[in-house]
């Protein structure tokens, strides 16, 4: 995804309509794995007014995402989008043409329609870069868009130091039990820094 070769398809190797949705799972990829929001609802009806753009006052730069209420509480709630994030949601709001109002979803089509979902586009991504299917134990079970947010929890209880997960919870909009009971995997390895 990080090459122009990822964009050049198309009879022509030059095809807005594509070139514009693979921009789009491109960013939409990067938007996930970097916030924790859920695939669906949580990130299709995100509208640009929803994303604020700031910085620490040691002057790293994050998103503010207001997530519109949505899940069993039907409460909205705020997360905040690592740089990665933010940075992608700029690249695709200056390269794009069309949808860049307050008011206009982010992930839509040329006429502004919300998209549904990412499916088709995300299956080709990864079949390109040959991770369609991960194991596990004996089964090959595929990758979808929701696995993003699985990494985005993954990385956190392994690379942040002193996690708080009342926070990480609090972040994706599920529960304390549900991190534990799904993510117990990480290694106590993985958090030498708690324990030393």
């Amino acid at each position: 995804m990080r090459t122009n070769a990822f964009y050049q398809k198309g009879k022509h190797g030059n095809d807005t309509l594509i070139r514009r949705s693979r921009e789009q799972i491109r960013t939409y990829i990067l938007f996930m794995e970097n916030t924790g929001l859920r695939a669906g609802t949580e990130v299709r009806s995100l509208r640009w007014r929803d994303i604020e753009f700031a910085e620490t006052t040691e002057g790293q730069k994050y998103i503010r995402v207001a997530v519109p209420s949505s899940g069993k509480s039907r409460r909205p709630k705020q997360a905040i989008g690592r740089f990665t994030a933010r940075r992608a949601l700029e690249r695709m709001r200056q390269r794009r043409t069309d949808n860049v109002d307050a008011d206009d979803y982010i992930v839509c089509h040329r006429n502004g329609a919300p998209a549904q979902h990412f499916r088709e586009i995300f299956d080709t991504v990864i079949e390109e870069a040959g991770v369609k299917y991960h194991l596990d134990g004996d089964r090959k079970i595929k990758y979808t868009p929701y696995c993003l947010r699985h990494t985005y929890i993954t990385f956190r209880l392994r690379y942040t130091k002193n996690l708080n997960l009342l926070s990480l919870a609090r972040q994706c909009g599920t529960s304390l039990a549900m991190i534990e009971s799904n993510y117990d995997a990480t290694l106590p390895e993985e958090h030498l820094d708690e324990f030393l």
